[in-house]
């Protein structure tokens, strides 16, 4: 069996879209005419039979509008969710700077206590050397 529109060999039983075109396969052109003349006005089909896609190059493109849309509602929806946790993080970040920042101011005397110390331990160090 070949396909109607491209004449590529289909698989009959196998395939219901030829893999070139598109086109549905197996179907009579004439029969698929009269069922779109018994149709009413307000109910035309597509041209390709396919919901929503449009042939390129060959290759089926979906319409992502749908998807395009509920992903930016649900960025929308999440926004009031994103602000306070923002806004957390900055505060949170703040709190921990002043918390190192005392942390450090208190640690301050025991650190110059320890350089004073190493200092004369190496004062003493040289001091016995110096004497040998």
């Amino acid at each position: 069996m070949f396909c109607p529109q491209c004449g590529t060999q289909v698989t009959p039983g196998q395939q219901r879209f030829c893999r070139e075109c598109g086109a549905e396969v197996g179907r009579d052109p004439d029969q698929e005419a009269r069922r779109a003349a018994q149709r009413p006005a307000g109910h035309a089909r597509r041209a390709s039979g396919l919901p929503r896609c449009a042939l390129s190059n060959q290759v089926m493109e979906r319409d992502t509008t749908m998807r395009t849309l509920l992903m930016v509602g649900g960025l929308l929806l999440l926004l009031p969710l994103a602000i306070p946790l923002a806004v957390g993080t900055l505060v949170a970040g703040l709190v921990a700077g002043v918390a190192l920042v005392a942390m450090v101011l208190k640690l301050a005397p025991v650190l110059a206590l320890a350089l004073v110390l190493y200092w004369i331990v190496i004062r003493q160090r040289r001091t016995l050397r110096s004497g040998r």
